[in-house]
């Protein structure tokens, strides 16, 4: 049995591990992601979009019954109750594994569907197989969460990881789109075998299913929230590759591949705060964790997502060019979606006030609209000629749609947020207006310089990129001089400094 100190060591150490682990992830991601395009070319890229699409939703088949093992497993052990532990684990494994059938059932049946080639046929078909063992993989991942094992999940997330990267290049190189999927498959494959080789998880003998039925209570509304989250992401591919062609969807995938690094940084942010805002929940009065938790994460996500996109806006077609020449009509989307997306990083810092105070059951509506109106507007777009640049404007109304109505449902919902927010809505609105007007004046650098003997592309790229930041950075000076934005910043110490 572990000591007291050794307990605080090893929860130490997990931490460190697995926030390592997560940024060693982000960043093979992130090569990932712009590999495969380069080497698949826009139409195999489209494919592999579309079935990326079937392989996340496959994540999504288990209807909350997994999320209650993260509490309950721990507390079962502690109390050693050993019946339960079983009777928990069997029920979640064989009831998500008959969910994940049909689900891989109805992937199989669409693999047969009149009209489809024999390159996409064969694609679902692979995919089947990898919402199969990615079923498997999770489950034992879930499983080490509920034993608090990770260290272990870290490893095996860096494992998969690399391994994927490397069997991409290879494979992709070898075998196109074929190679891309199968080198998912050898991830996966290696991934579970180093987890089985370290813990082997015993098999599960029972089924309960008043225990199944519990747990569907227990998680269900916060499935339906993450999933429609997961909907509103992902939509506007599956109307893409049923109203234009998979050469369309590539395009548009390059534009969300851009977006996506992007994001991960407020959505790192949201994993952090999220869990203190759980542990703070019952011991803090509400004004204090909506200021500490929600207001304060919420403006500075506001300022300081200009940082981010701002440069990639500005930067994109000159990198685009460079290195993916055959992707010119990604272009435009990536640029509008990289606009929307403030919007959506800032609904990230919702999502946790939201769930603590357990207001998500009410909120699947208000989330449920900006969905509907994505649909809606991808599908008008599109039919009006617009094509995928019509489907990113339509997705970025979605995301801004989103934030506002969760900013309304919220302040409904309490009354102490409406007026401690209402003085700071001014500063709320001017990042995002002083971003816009930013970007669209130093557009116009373009043909200002266009002609010019002295000044080349990447000087004037530079000229535009060091404008940018000194404004952004001067309105969240402006910001911390009103004291609506702490950043901890003290000024005065090194002005002090610099006088001597």
């Amino acid at each position: 049995m572990l000591s007291r100190d050794s307990k605080k060591h090893s929860i130490a150490k997990s931490i460190v591990v697995y926030s390592t682990s997560n940024l060693y992830v982000q960043v093979m991601s992130l090569l990932n992601s712009f590999i495969r395009p380069r080497l698949l070319g826009p139409e195999m890229f489209g494919l592999w979009n579309l079935l990326n699409v079937f392989i996340t939703y496959g994540s999504y088949t288990h209807l909350g019954t997994r999320s209650p093992i993260r509490y309950l497993l721990p507390y079962y052990e502690s109390q050693n109750k050993r019946k339960e532990v079983e009777t928990l684990k069997g029920t979640i494994y064989y009831s998500t594994f008959c969910m994940n059938l049909i689900f891989i059932v109805f992937i199989i049946a669409y693999s047969f569907k009149p009209g489809l080639d024999l390159t996409t046929r064969f694609g679902f078909l692979i995919t089947s197989l990898i919402v199969l063992i990615t079923w498997y993989n999770e489950h034992y991942i879930n499983l080490l969460r509920g034993y608090q094992n990770f260290i272990l999940i870290s490893k095996a997330n860096l494992i998969r990881t690399t391994a994927s990267f490397v069997f991409s290049i290879i494979f992709i190189y070898l075998f196109g789109i074929y190679g891309a999927l199968f080198s998912v498959v050898l991830a996966l494959i290696t991934s579970t075998l180093y987890l089985k080789l370290q813990q082997v998880i015993e098999k599960h003998h029972s089924f309960n299913m008043a225990v199944f039925i519990e747990n569907v209570k227990m998680g269900f509304f916060i499935f339906v929230f993450n999933i429609i989250t997961v909907l509103l992401l992902t939509c506007d591919k599956l109307i893409i590759s049923y109203l234009l062609d998979n050469k369309q969807l590539g395009l548009y995938g390059l534009a969300v591949a851009i977006l996506t690094p992007i994001l991960n940084i407020p959505s790192i942010s949201r994993e952090v705060i999220e869990p203190k805002l759980m542990e703070q929940i019952a011991n803090s009065s509400t004004e204090r964790n909506i200021d500490e938790f929600f207001i304060k994460p919420l403006m500075t996500s506001a300022y300081l997502m200009p940082f981010l996109i701002g440069p990639a806006f500005l930067v994109l077609p000159f990198f685009i060019n460079i290195f993916f020449p055959k992707y010119i009509q990604s272009i435009a989307p990536a640029q509008i979606l990289l606009i929307g997306s403030y919007f959506l990083a800032l609904s990230y810092t919702f999502r946790g006030i939201i769930i603590a105070n357990k207001w998500q059951n009410q909120a699947i509506p208000v989330m449920s609209i900006p969905l509907l109106v994505n649909i809606s507007l991808s599908i008008v777009f599109i039919k009006t000629g617009f094509g995928i640049n019509g489907v990113a404007f339509g997705c970025s109304v979605a995301f801004l749609l989103l934030t506002l109505f969760s900013f309304i449902y919220i302040s409904r919902k309490s009354k102490y947020f409406l007026t401690a927010i209402s003085p700071k809505v001014i500063y709320l609105l001017i990042p995002f207006t002083v971003m816009c007007l930013n970007i669209y004046s130093l557009n116009y650098m373009n043909y200002i310089f266009k002609n010019s003997e002295f000044l080349n592309e990447y000087i004037i790229i530079f000229i535009k990129l060091c404008l940018f930041i000194t404004i952004t950075l001067m309105t969240i000076l402006y910001a911390h001089k009103k004291q609506q934005l702490n950043l901890n910043l003290n000024l005065n110490k090194y002005l002090k400094k610099f006088k001597r």
